[in-house]
C-alpha cells in the first residue's frame, strides 16, 4: 500500500514535466505521426521534489499515442523511446502504414502514455491539438531543369528527394504563365522505348523517376506552337512542373518552378573533343563595360564555330540582363559570315545599363541569359544555344593599340575602383589580343596573341606588349588569318597603318574579368610611320631649306 501510494505521487510529480499544450502532428505523404512534447509552463516554479530535473534528465522514457480504438506502438511492434531533456521541447516519431494512417488522420482525440524507469511510472495526459499537414511539395527535388530541342520534344529533369506519390490519380503538366494567362501541357507516362529514369507506367516510384518528357505529339501541336511562341517571346516566362494526386480524398500538387532551361546540343556546338577532353564549342558570357555591352561567344578567337552550321543563313544573339527588380532585352541579327568573322558581340551603351551597373557596384545581384539562335532564310530557328551567368563588370576605361617597329603594345587605362584592385590582385590575369583591320564593312584578323602577364591595376595606365613569341596557332582557324606568318600579317598591318593612317585597325581583347573591341585607335610608333599631313610639311621645309640654300650657294 505504500508502494502504491508512492508511485501515484511520483506520477503526479511527473505529469508536471510537460505542458498541456503539447500537441500531435501528422505528415499524410510519409504516413508519420510526431508527438511534440513542449515543456510546462513554470517549471522553474516547482521547488519541492522536483523530480523533471531532478532524477528525469537523461532516462529513457518509453512512448505510447492512444486513440479511442487503435494505439502505436501497436502490440508486438517495437518500443518507442526518448531520452529526457529537462525544459526543452522534445519529439517523438511513429513511423505508421498508409493503411493504419488513414484509420486516424480524420480522428480529433487522443493521449499520449509515458512509462518512467522502465515501466514502474506510468502518466497519461491528453494532446492540445492534432494537426495533419496534407501535404508539402517544396521539398520534393533538389534540382530540376528542362532541356528541349526547338519546337520538339521537352525533357523536364530533376533529382527527386523522399516524397510519396499515388501515381494512381496522378496529373502531370508542363506549366507556364504568360503576362494574360496560365497554361498547361500534359505529361503522359512513357509507354515504350523510355529511358533509364523516365517516368513511364512500369515504374511508378516517385524517387527512382528522374525524367518527365514532354511528348510531342499530333494531338498536342498547337500546344506546343504556342509554348515555343511565348518561350522565344520571353526566356524569362515562369516555367514549372506541377504533379497533382489525391491523398486520402484530398488533393495534393508539387509544383516547381524552372529556372535553368537547356538548348539540346544536337548541332554538337558546345561540345568538347572526346578523345582530348579540349573544350571546342562555344562559351557565352557577357562583360559590361563603360561604353556597353560585350558577350564573348568563343574563347579568344573569332566566332567561327567547327560544328556544321550550313544549313543557317543568319544567327540572332538574344541578351537579358536582369535582377528581382527590373530586365533589359537587346537583340542583335548577323548573316553566318559576318557572325563568324568577329571576336564576340557587342551591345552599345543605354541607359539600362547604367543603371546594372550601379546595381552591380552595390550587390552583385544581376545575371544574364544569352541565347544565340541559328535562322534559316524565313528567320525559323533551327538550332539554340542558350547560357545564364552573372553579368562581369568591366574594368578598363580606355584602351590604344600601338604599333612598333619590333613590337605591338596595347595601353589600357583602368577605372579607379576598390573590386578592379582586388579582382586582379587575386590572379594573375590571362590575356588575349586580337589583331584585325576593316575595308569595306569586312574583318580581316591579322593575328591572335595569347600570354599571362600580371596586370598593376594600381597604375592608371599599363602598357602591355608582345609579339609574335606570344602568336597563337589553331591549325582550324588559320583560314580566318590575311597572310600565312604572323611577320607577314605584322608587316601588312604596318602597311594598312602607313596608308590609311590607322583609320580601319583595331584590335579586341579579354582576360580573366575583362572584354571589349576597340575600331579606328591604332597607330604607330618608332619611327617606322608618320601621317600623311607631318610627310607634307616635313618635305616643304626640305625644299625651303634647299631653296635658301642654293641661293646663298650662287651668291
Amino acid at each position: 500500500m505504500i508502494i502504491l501510494l508512492c508511485s501515484i505521487q511520483e506520477a503526479q510529480s511527473f505529469s508536471e514535466c510537460f505542458s498541456a499544450l503539447s500537441y500531435i502532428s501528422g505528415n499524410a505523404v510519409t504516413y508519420e505521426l510526431q508527438l511534440h512534447l513542449l515543456p510546462f509552463e513554470d517549471l522553474e516554479k516547482i521547488t519541492s521534489q522536483n523530480l523533471c530535473q531532478i532524477y528525469l534528465p537523461g532516462k529513457d522514457v518509453i512512448t505510447k499515442i492512444h486513440y479511442n480504438d487503435i494505439s502505436f506502438p501497436k502490440v508486438g511492434e517495437a518500443p518507442v523511446k526518448f531520452v529526457y531533456q529537462y525544459n526543452q521541447e522534445i519529439i517523438v516519431s511513429f513511423q505508421l502504414t498508409q493503411a493504419d494512417y488513414s484509420l486516424i488522420i480524420n480522428k480529433q482525440n487522443a493521449m499520449y502514455e509515458l512509462w518512467y524507469d522502465v515501466n514502474l511510472i506510468k502518466v497519461n495526459n491528453s494532446v492540445g491539438n492534432i494537426q495533419h499537414t496534407k501535404y508539402n511539395g517544396t521539398g520534393c527535388f533538389s534540382d530540376i531543369s528542362m532541356v528541349y530541342t526547338i519546337y520538339g520534344d521537352i525533357d523536364i529533369n530533376v533529382v527527386p528527394n523522399n516524397c510519396v506519390v499515388d501515381f494512381s490519380t496522378v496529373s502531370i503538366s508542363l506549366d507556364y504563365t504568360t503576362t494574360t494567362q496560365n497554361f498547361k501541357i500534359p505529361i503522359y507516362s512513357c509507354t515504350s522505348g523510355c529511358q533509364e529514369g523516365e517516368y513511364n507506367i512500369t515504374s511508378l516510384n516517385f524517387k527512382t523517376i528522374t525524367i518527365y518528357r514532354v511528348k510531342k505529339t499530333v494531338v498536342l501541336t498547337q500546344k506546343f506552337t504556342d509554348f515555343y511562341k511565348a518561350f522565344i517571346d520571353n526566356r524569362l516566362i515562369v516555367i514549372s512542373l506541377n504533379i497533382q494526386f489525391d491523398i486520402n480524398g484530398v488533393e495534393t500538387t508539387i509544383k516547381q518552378t524552372i529556372d535553368n532551361k537547356i538548348a539540346a546540343d544536337t548541332w554538337n556546338c558546345v561540345a568538347s573533343d572526346p578523345s582530348t577532353g579540349t573544350y571546342w564549342g562555344m562559351h557565352l558570357y557577357s562583360v559590361l563595360n563603360p561604353f556597353g555591352l560585350f558577350v564573348q561567344v568563343r574563347d579568344t578567337l573569332a566566332n567561327k564555330l567547327k560544328c556544321d552550321t550550313s544549313s543557317a543563313v543568319s544567327i540572332r544573339l538574344d541578351h537579358y540582363m536582369f535582377d528581382k527588380q527590373e530586365m533589359d532585352r537587346e537583340q542583335q541579327t548577323l548573316t553566318i559570315e559576318q557572325f563568324e568573322q568577329y571576336v564576340g558581340i557587342e551591345f552599345n551603351a543605354t541607359p539600362a545599363y547604367t543603371r546594372f551597373r550601379d546595381k552591380i557596384f552595390v550587390n552583385d545581384s544581376t545575371f544574364s541569359l544569352i541565347v544565340l539562335s541559328f535562322l534559316d532564310a524565313d528567320e525559323q530557328i533551327l538550332y539554340e544555344i542558350i547560357q545564364y551567368g552573372k553579368v562581369y563588370m568591366g574594368c578598363m576605361a580606355k584602351q590604344e593599340l600601338k604599333v612598333y617597329s619590333d613590337k605591338v603594345c596595347a595601353i589600357m587605362t583602368f577605372e579607379s575602383r576598390a573590386d578592379c584592385r582586388q579582382q586582379y590582385a587575386d590572379s594573375t590575369a590571362r590575356n588575349h589580343i586580337s589583331l584585325f583591320y576593316t575595308q569595306n564593312k569586312q574583318f580581316y584578323f591579322i593575328g591572335f596573341f595569347n600570354f599571362v602577364r600580371e596586370i598593376n591595376y594600381s597604375f592608371p595606365n599599363y602598357e602591355l606588349c608582345f609579339t609574335c613569341d606570344d602568336q597563337t596557332y589553331d591549325i582550324t582557324y588559320t583560314d580566318i588569318y590575311v597572310g600565312q606568318s604572323c611577320v607577314d600579317n605584322i608587316v601588312l598591318l604596318k602597311d594598312k597603318l602607313r596608308r590609311k593612317q590607322g583609320a580601319d585597325a583595331g584590335f579586341f581583347y579579354c582576360n580573366n574579368f575583362d572584354n571589349f573591341a576597340s575600331n579606328q585607335i591604332a597607330t604607330m610608333y618608332n619611327g617606322t610611320w608618320v601621317p600623311f599631313s607631318i610627310s607634307v610639311a616635313l618635305v616643304l621645309i626640305v625644299i625651303v631649306i634647299s631653296a635658301v640654300y642654293l641661293q646663298m650657294a650662287q651668291r
